[in-house]
Parts: structure tokens; C-alpha cells; sequence
């Protein structure tokens, strides 16, 4: 496997790009996120943020976008401005494969995406996103590798329609 970044050629590949299992509300989102959005700015070159394209005999097999975002404190007024992932899925044939060194995939695209996340200067050394609140394998995954959940959900319009429950993750490194 090949990580790219995300490129024109690459946008073009992504219209395509098929992750969701049939029914799973927030597996459609992002890949309508991916198909309609994320897809098209690429090919336009018009993508603000960073995008990694994980690729497999020429075929993208996953994919991970960020960008810079600030976030005001709560408690204190000050704010940081940190990296927010805005997208990141495996293509469906792929979902819940092992990498040659026993890692799986979601592990190694997240720790990608991380690493370049933390390599952009201007940005704090934290990583946040949004993740479904039913996306139990998602949450799982950043459990593992040490992100933090909100305690309180967050209703975020659909692209599909209608309010989703979402949780905010974070770490700092």
C-alpha cells in the first residue's frame, strides 16, 4: 500500500469511491462527503485542507482529510487552533483488514492521518473530529489509540437529511 497526497488525478478516482454498507447512515455520510464534496474540490484543486490517499495497484483503498480549525475554550475564553479531520474511511472491500505487520487498516490510516496532521507548522499539537455516536468501530479505534470523547452528544446537520448525533474526540500530543 501507497500513501499520496491527495491530488487532481485523485479526485477524479474518488467520484467513485464506495465505503458505506447499505443502510449505515454515517457510512453514507462520509461517502457522500467524499463523493460530492471532497471529490470535486480536489479535481477543481480548490481542497483548503490536506488530504492522504491510501493506495492499493492504483486504486484508492482509503482516504483521510484535515484541516486547520480554532477552537475557543470553554472554561477560559482562550482558544487553539488544532487539526480537525474532516473525512476519514476505507473502501468497503477493505474494511477490517490486517496490514502485513498485523495492524489493522482504520489503525494505520488513523496514525497517518495523525502524523501528517501534527507535521502542518501553525497548528497546536492536537488532533480533533466528530465521529457518529453510533460508529461504535470508529470510536473504538481512537479509544485505542488514546483520543477522548465528549461527554455530551452534538445533534450536526446531514448531508443526507435530517440532524445526526455526533460525539467530539480530541488528544493532545
Amino acid at each position: 500500500m501507497r500513501i499520496e497526497r491527495g491530488n487532481r488525478s485523485h479526485g477524479v478516482a474518488l467520484r467513485t469511491f464506495a465505503c458505506a454498507r447499505e443502510g449505515v447512515w454515517y457510512e453514507e455520510e462520509v461517502q457522500t462527503f467524499i463523493r460530492d464534496v471532497l471529490a470535486p474540490q480536489l479535481t477543481a484543486g480548490t481542497y483548503q485542507g490536506m488530504t492522504l490517499v491510501f493506495v492499493e495497484d492504483d486504486t484508492p483503498i482509503g482516504v483521510s482529510a484535515h484541516y486547520s480549525r480554532l477552537y475557543a475554550s470553554m472554561s477560559d475564553g482562550d482558544g487553539i487552533t488544532a487539526s480537525y479531520i474532516e473525512a476519514m474511511a476505507i473502501a468497503t472491500g477493505h474494511q477490517g483488514s490486517i496490514q502485513p505487520d498485523g495492524t489493522s487498516l482504520s489503525t494505520t490510516i488513523l496514525n497517518a492521518t495523525v502524523r501528517d496532521c501534527l507535521r502542518v507548522t501553525g497548528r497546536e499539537r492536537a488532533v480533533v473530529g466528530l465521529v457518529a455516536e453510533e460508529n461504535r468501530r470508529m470510536r473504538a479505534v481512537l479509544s485505542r489509540l488514546g483520543f477522548q470523547e465528549d461527554l455530551v452528544l452534538e445533534l450536526r446537520p446531514s448531508l443526507l437529511g435530517g440532524l445526526k448525533p455526533y460525539l467530539w474526540v480530541d488528544q493532545r500530543f
